[in-house]
């Protein structure tokens, strides 16, 4: 069975082992022995599972499964653990970090990674990757580690014995305890944040990770950090696109060493437990064993919550019976060309201008009428010389001629034509049908006057647009082009035999309205429409969703974060989400000196603390 097929929740096979009075507890790995042995092939669990069932070494010194003896580690005496840092060791040899020694364990770097183990030494058997670490868990536990030290909160990692730590290691003295009384005071480190900017919550460390906390941290922790942090989301980010180019997995390989490098200088040994090691062997596995949407736990465990439904008595799970198929795709009705729409139509009249606007732009995007466009080109070309030397002009008279000649080339009345293409020829009427909500491609839209919790108005679409480089050259030029926009109307047009819809929206302008800064890009959403009043549509295959997050209550401005469609890791679309956020290099992050003033937040509170 293809990989697209095995992770389809109806192709999933469960099998349930009920624990009971003489269960064997610890020695299950020997009770599954023979199981294991048929998973030999490709071995997918969490981290803790794996000492658990495999036999492997998932604590102490050699905690890496990947690493082995190899594994860097180091004895934190006041945090009494293992910490896995000497990420310095994979950097090129004239690296600048190598010789920083109080940015690190106070050292100088000259050692070299050695090779790591291969599942042919692991298992006796020919395999590139000698275990699949679970991309899901690791994104979890790093992401629920640095929202804890972000916060503050029970569970950060930066206490009273971190603090001992970094004196014993004799780094960051600014940081160091200082006694207050009989009290001992931790001193604000420049990864903390104030309490006015403690509001950030979420519960789906996936999304938080890769999408909220590049936005949530901009303009509010100094800036070494706060480029740290967005690295390593960037790094997930990037590593968990459905379609990744080989290439760029090398690229990837070298980008994570640094990122974890300026972790380690910014933050405590005692963040950097097992979980901060593993992600630097996740760009290797995935360009040994693909993409890791086809390897991962995330569509196991989506299934189990759906099973855990149809259980009525939590004593006896065996005896449900699955009562429904979890078949979430959408189908489209079947007089619309594309999608459903949502909640009850609302009838409106179409101005004899809003008609045209929308049945040209139809016109032009729909794939049934590439030939006959090609044709009128060429005849426009052929009968006006003008048309040959400016394309300007051609594009222009081809814009405002197009309808009426496909028209007069495909009468109503033709033998020769399909039913729909002679009804999309002859146009729609001026009575169509409007919606607050539409579904396609996996993604839910609202129109922007719906109001709900969720934000689902956001949309940007890429054109060819006629361009200059400049405002002094004349010579326009076709090139790609982003706009940025809110969905005010979804439209369904009547084309008597069958509906196609249309999203109306309103555009940032491109230039003035739209800039990028820090790698991210941001729009300006108060915007004049009138240079837009007679192209506002676009077709709902041709939106890509798209939130704003708001820089402050007195900005006009709003970040771009684009998120993949629903069920997009479960393969249950075709789309392709081929966003890549930038990555900031070594030399942006700032604090090239020597200088610890900056490990210090002045306008934030420490801590007190009872020893």
């Amino acid at each position: 069975m293809a990989p697209t097929q095995c992770m389809k929740a109806e192709n999933i096979m469960l099998t349930m082992l009920i624990p009971g009075p003489t269960a064997p507890s610890n020695n299950i790995d020997v009770y599954l022995q023979p199981l294991i042995e048929d998973l030999k092939d490709l071995w997918t669990e969490d981290y803790p599972g794996l000492g658990t069932l495999a036999g492997c070494k998932v604590k102490g010194k050699q905690a890496c499964n990947v690493c082995g003896k190899e594994t860097p580690h180091r004895w934190l005496k006041f945090g009494r653990k293992h910490v896995y840092m000497g990420n310095r060791k994979r950097l090129m040899p004239g690296h600048p970090y190598r010789r920083r020694k109080g940015w690190f364990d106070n050292t100088v770097e000259l050692g070299v990674s050695k090779r790591i183990q291969s599942g042919k030494k692991y298992l006796k058997a020919d395999m590139p990757v000698r275990h699949n670490i679970d991309v899901m868990h690791v994104e979890k536990n790093v992401s629920d580690a640095l929202l804890s030290i972000l916060m503050n909160n029970e569970k950060s990692k930066d206490g009273l014995k971190a603090r001992k730590d970094l004196q014993d290691m004799g780094i960051r003295s600014i940081l160091h305890l200082e006694k207050r009384g009989k009290r001992t005071y931790l001193l604000p480190a420049a990864f903390w944040l104030s309490k006015e900017e403690k509001s950030m919550k979420s519960h789906d460390h996936h999304v938080l990770l890769q999408n909220l906390f590049p936005v949530a941290l901009r303009g509010l922790l100094p800036k070494g950090p706060r480029i740290a942090v967005n690295r390593i989301c960037n790094y997930f980010n990037r590593l968990c696109q459905r379609v990744i180019d080989p290439k760029k997995l090398l690229t990837l390989e070298a980008e994570i060493v640094e990122t974890m490098c300026q972790l380690e200088r910014f933050f405590p040994p005692s963040l950097f437990d097992i979980m901060f090691h593993l992600p630097l062997h996740l760009a290797k596995e995935a360009r040994l064993g693909g993409p890791v949407h086809f390897r991962w736990i995330y569509p196991f465990e989506r299934y189990m919550k759906t099973l855990k439904a149809y259980v009525k008595n939590f004593a006896r799970p065996e005896a449900f019976q699955e009562a429904i198929n979890r078949n979430e795709d959408i189908e489209a009705t079947e007089n619309v060309l594309e999608g459903r729409p949502l909640q009850k139509a609302t009838e409106v009249t179409l101005t004899d201008k809003e008609r045209e606007t929308a049945h040209r732009y139809i016109l032009m995007n729909a794939a049934v009428m590439d030939p006959y466009i090609e044709l009128h080109l060429e005849e426009l070309q052929a009968t006006d010389e003008r048309c040959t030397k400016n394309e300007t002009l051609l594009w222009k008279y081809h814009t405002e001629r197009f309808p009426q000649w496909i028209k007069d080339k495909i009468p109503n009345n033709s033998k020769e034509h399909l039913k729909r293409l002679r009804w999309l020829a002859f146009g729609p009427r001026n009575n169509a049908h409007t919606y607050k909500g539409y579904v396609v491609n996996g993604h839910r839209y609202h129109s922007d006057d719906v109001k709900r919790n969720t934000q689902n108005s956001g949309v940007t679409y890429e054109a060819f647009s006629m361009c200059r480089a400049s405002a002094k050259d004349s010579k326009q030029m076709a090139d790609m082009v982003a706009y940025y926009g809110v969905i005010k109307d979804i439209i369904l047009l009547d084309y008597h035999m069958f509906q196609v819809p249309l999203f109306k929206c309103s555009w940032a302008h491109k230039g003035k309205r739209v800039k990028e800064e820090e790698g991210f890009t941001l729009v300006n959403l108060s915007m004049n429409q009138s240079s837009f009043a007679n192209d506002p549509y676009i077709l709902p295959s041709q939106a890509k969703q798209v939130f704003y997050s708001r820089e402050d209550e007195s900005s006009p401005w709003y970040i771009v974060m684009r998120a993949p469609p629903r069920g997009y890791h479960e393969l249950e679309t075709e789309e392709r989400f081929d966003y890549e956020p930038s990555v900031q290099p070594i030399e942006d992050i700032g604090y090239q000196s020597d200088d610890e003033s900056f490990c210090v937040r002045d306008d934030c509170e420490g801590v007190l603390v009872d020893v």
